[in-house]
C-alpha cells in the first residue's frame, strides 16, 4: 500500500507520469470508490445543514462528469486507451489531496477565516496543477492549455453536480 500512497504522492508533486499507474479493474474501482467516499466524508465535516444524500448524489455526478469529459478529451485525440491509467491518476491524486485536506480542516476551522480560504484557494490550485500535469501527459499538448482544459473540466462538472443539488424531489 505505501508504493501506491507514493506513487500518487509523487503524481502531487508533479514528479511522476500517468501512464505508470496501475490499470487493474479492480485497482481502478478501488480508487474510485474511495476517492468517492473521502469527497463524501470531507463534505460531510465542512457543511452541517446539507442532507447526505443530496452531497452524495452530487460528488458521484461530479465525478461521473469529469470521467465522462476526460474520456471525451482522449477520445478526440485518438488517445482513449489511455483512459483508465488516466482516471485513475486524476482520483487517486484527488484521493490524497481531499485526505490531506481533511486532515487539515481542524487547523483549518481554528485560525481565521481569511487564512482558511486562502488554505482552501492553494489546495484548489495545486489540485488544478497536478490535473493539468496529468492531462498534460495524457493528452499529449503543452502544459498551460492542460490546465486551461483541466480548469473548464472541473467548472464544467461543478454546475453539473450544483444542478443536481438544486433538484426536486
Amino acid at each position: 500500500m505505501l508504493p501506491v500512497i507514493t506513487f500518487f504522492w509523487r503524481l502531487c508533486t508533479l514528479r511522476a507520469h500517468s501512464s505508470n499507474v496501475p490499470t487493474a479493474g479492480w485497482f481502478v474501482a478501488l480508487v474510485v470508490t474511495a476517492n468517492i467516499l473521502t469527497s463524501l466524508g470531507l463534505s460531510l465535516l465542512i457543511t452541517e445543514d446539507a442532507e447526505p444524500w443530496s452531497i452524495a448524489t452530487a460528488i458521484v455526478v461530479q465525478q461521473a462528469s469529469f470521467a465522462c469529459l476526460l474520456w471525451l478529451a482522449l477520445y478526440f485525440r485518438s488517445l482513449d486507451v489511455r483512459f483508465p491509467a488516466t482516471l485513475t491518476a486524476v482520483f487517486g491524486s484527488d484521493l490524497l489531496m481531499t485526505a490531506m485536506l481533511g486532515a487539515l480542516l481542524p487547523l483549518l476551522r481554528i485560525i481565521s477565516d481569511g487564512a482558511a480560504s486562502s488554505a482552501i484557494f492553494i489546495f484548489f490550485m495545486w489540485n488544478m496543477a497536478i490535473y493539468g500535469h496529468i492531462l498534460h501527459q495524457a493528452l499529449e499538448i503543452r502544459f498551460a492549455p492542460a490546465l486551461g482544459v483541466a480548469l473548464g473540466m472541473w467548472f464544467l462538472c461543478t454546475v453539473v453536480s450544483q444542478a443536481a443539488l438544486e433538484l426536486p424531489a
